[in-house]
């Protein structure tokens, strides 16, 4: 009989602890459900990935639980099958990706004075090149002008002087293809000597730079305010860098130089005649962060 009442306890000792451990595990999966509630697709994904799925659709934590295996099989497929699938279309949705970017451009670089070279003979239109690779490093995209204003000059049988005449042509085709242009670089090489357009900044060659601003444009102002933040920003982080700002006006210049056309069109000298690619390229660099940091500004 003290055996039989010992049995007895122990059963009921093992029913209680079953109940109780069953309280526990059901307490375990409410507090779980609830902490995860919130991130359910990403923990579920984990768990499936551990097991060749891949999440074909938002299931729930507690959906996959209940789930019976054809249901699962339903909503997920095996990672194995549609690897090559999966890369295909990442690669349609990263070319479609580039195609829009190509379609609306921001910046948009050429050259009024298209034959002038550096000392290596390398020209203003590697300068264009080069900046346009250079803001693609800080995902500005931008357009290189693929005419060329002494073509047109040679063909029309023009002075030099109409140079400006023929990139503005350029300028209402371009804006007219490309409605989200917002900046116009037209990039020159000036022709004083090397003692005026060479610097030496942290040990690195720089060929220097200058902006011209043209006071016979109305709305001079307003072109002003741009070059002064680039100028400014070069002036902070790279002095002795920028020769400043030359404004020009009167008989015997041009005095607008197509800055009437928008309030962001920068012409920019880059270097002199004596300057080599090596320099110029490093001031490239230099006017890239600054034209990527007033892009940010008045983008904010």
């Amino acid at each position: 009989m003290k055996k039989f009442k010992t049995k007895r306890k122990t059963k009921r000792k093992n029913v209680i602890f079953i109940v109780i451990a069953f309280i526990f595990i059901m307490l375990f999966i409410f507090i779980s459900m609830k902490n995860l509630s919130s991130n359910h697709t990403k923990f579920i994904n984990f768990l499936l990935e551990q097991n060749d799925f891949i999440e074909k659709g938002n299931s729930s934590f507690f959906r996959y639980f209940i789930s019976n295996l054809d249901f699962l099989i339903d909503d997920y497929y095996f990672k194995e099958d549609i690897e090559k699938e999966s890369i295909i279309v990442y690669k349609e949705k990263e070319d479609n990706k580039d195609n829009m970017k190509q379609e609306e451009p921001l910046v948009y670089i050429y050259s009024s004075h298209d034959n002038e070279k550096y000392s290596d003979n390398k020209s203003v239109l590697d300068v264009n090149e080069l900046l346009k690779e250079k803001l693609s490093l800080y995902k500005i995209n931008s357009i290189v002008e693929e005419n060329r204003v002494s073509t047109f000059l040679d063909k029309e049988n023009l002075n030099y002087n109409k140079s400006y005449l023929i990139s503005r042509r350029f300028l209402e085709d371009v804006i007219l293809k490309y409605p989200t242009l917002n900046y116009f670089i037209d990039i020159h090489r000036d022709s004083v000597d090397g003692k005026v357009t060479t610097t030496i900044i942290d040990n690195k060659p720089y060929a220097k730079i200058m902006f011209v601003l043209g006071l016979d444009n109305p709305d001079y102002l307003e072109n002003k305010e741009v070059i002064m933040k680039l100028n400014d920003f070069i002036n902070k982080h790279y002095p002795n860098l920028s020769r400043g700002i030359y404004e020009k006006q009167g008989s015997g210049v041009n005095g607008v130089y197509n800055q009437d056309f928008h309030k962001n069109t920068i012409l920019i000298e880059v270097g002199g005649i004596d300057n080599n690619y090596e320099e110029v390229l490093n001031s490239t660099e230099i006017i890239t962060k600054a034209l990527y940091h007033i892009i940010g500004e008045e983008n904010e």
